[in-house]
């Protein structure tokens, strides 16, 4: 075999690779990981190293992903810790973002790798009404029972993944002529946002739900689009508040233990009022810190110094990644970390359509998301967030076949 057939099967390993990535992301770590591995190895083979060297030095996204693992490294040099690796080591993750780049997708490469997403979420989804309607065995899957019938993943990673998928399956929709597939696809729409909306006990996906919904307005409605949008939003939820009973409870409870935070710190049953205690201590070590911050791997050990004294435990993670990063890095950090979701941005925009709509989309999700989780130290949301940006971003060289 010649270096140039090789390079091509490889290549072409690589992408179908990064279908079957889609695909395992929503299922199982164990099968994402061999799945990565998959295509990173493919890559490797793939070689045409003076190709891929021209589509980094052109992408805004892949110079400011290495312009904030820079960032990462710089700040290994300096805060006490005790695991040098912990953060770096996630972080790190952000460099699949330009590997994917470099394969320099087509627009049926792209829609096949999003299908392979799509469509482990619509078996998840299934799965999950199954369970909903109490026609499995409460026990076949950990952790889940017909109130909240989560399946392959905790509440929050289903909840936010079933909206992606929602958004994905209904922009595909879009661009099929009017007939039965279409509608059937627009039932899988209907059917995923139920899920996340009304069985599932995730807000996350709930709040991106509402973020895309008013992007979507104002993509179909630029001039008014937003102010429908939002009010589109208002009235959905105002629907599930009324409707749903356990929307109306988690939303209820989500409320109270809000408002009683101040005489509850450090009740570790209190969901809300965890992250209150995460956010307040954060921005303590924000305020102490805040032009360099503590340092890649200096969060524990200045968390820990912030609760001396109070019946608050400790943490390596304040549930929202923008206060990690204005921790570890300070404002340049915080910066630093808005400058690449710009850079996305930016990248996104010379995408043909939907791409540009579907990557903006993903940016906006994740964008709500990181408000309150720290999506870029869980493994699935920040594998996903890289796959789905890489994929998304990716173009191939005009006139040209693989």
């Amino acid at each position: 075999m010649n270096i140039t057939l090789l390079n091509q099967r490889a290549r072409s390993v690589a992408v179908w690779g990064l279908a079957a990535l889609g695909f395992a992301l929503p299922l199982t770590p164990a099968l994402a990981n061999l799945m990565l591995l998959l295509v990173v190895v493919s890559w490797l083979l793939s070689g045409h190293w003076q190709e891929k060297w021209a589509v980094i030095k052109t992408s805004a996204a892949a110079k400011a992903a290495g312009l904030f693992y820079g960032l990462v490294l710089i700040g290994m040099l300096y805060g006490v810790n005790d695991d040098s690796t912990h953060y770096a080591s996630k972080y790190a993750s952000i460099f699949i973002l330009p590997i994917i780049l470099t394969l320099q997708l087509s627009a049926e490469e792209k829609w096949r790798a999003i299908g392979g997403f799509c469509a482990a979420m619509v078996l998840t989804l299934f799965l999950s009404m199954l369970i909903w309607l109490e026609w499995l065995p409460i026990g076949l899957f950990k952790n889940t029972h017909p109130t909240n019938p989560i399946v392959f993943k905790l509440h929050i990673t289903h909840g936010f993944f079933m909206i992606l998928a929602a958004f994905f399956l209904y922009v595909a929709a879009l661009r099929l002529p009017d007939n039965l597939r279409r509608y059937g696809i627009l039932l899988l729409v209907f059917l995923a946002i139920s899920n996340a909306l009304f069985m599932i006990q995730g807000r996350t996906g709930q709040m991106a739900l509402l973020g895309l919904l008013v992007f979507l307005f104002h993509m179909r409605f630029p001039r008014y689009g937003l102010l429908i949008g939002l009010i589109a939003s208002i009235g959905l939820a105002s629907v599930a508040y009324i409707a749903s009973p356990s929307f109306k409870l988690r939303t209820d409870t989500a409320i109270s233990e809000g408002l009683n935070w101040s005489t509850t710190r450090g009740d570790q049953s209190s969901s809300i009022g965890m992250r209150f205690d995460y956010y307040a201590t954060s921005l303590a070590i924000i305020k102490q810190h805040p032009i360099i911050g503590v340092g890649t791997d200096g969060f524990p050990k200045a968390y820990e110094a912030q609760i001396v004294g109070t019946p608050l435990p400790p943490s390596n993670n304040p549930h929202n990644q923008y206060l990690l990063i204005a921790a570890q890095y300070g404002l340049i950090g915080l910066g630093v970390l808005f400058f690449f979701y710009f850079s996305c941005w930016r990248q996104a925009l010379a995408q043909p359509q939907p791409f540009v709509v579907m990557a903006i989309g993903v940016l906006i999700a994740f964008l709500i998301g990181n408000l309150f989780n720290s999506f870029m130290l869980d493994l699935a949301e920040r594998l996903m967030f890289v796959w789905a940006m890489g994929v998304l971003l990716s173009s191939a060289p005009p006139n040209h076949t693989h």
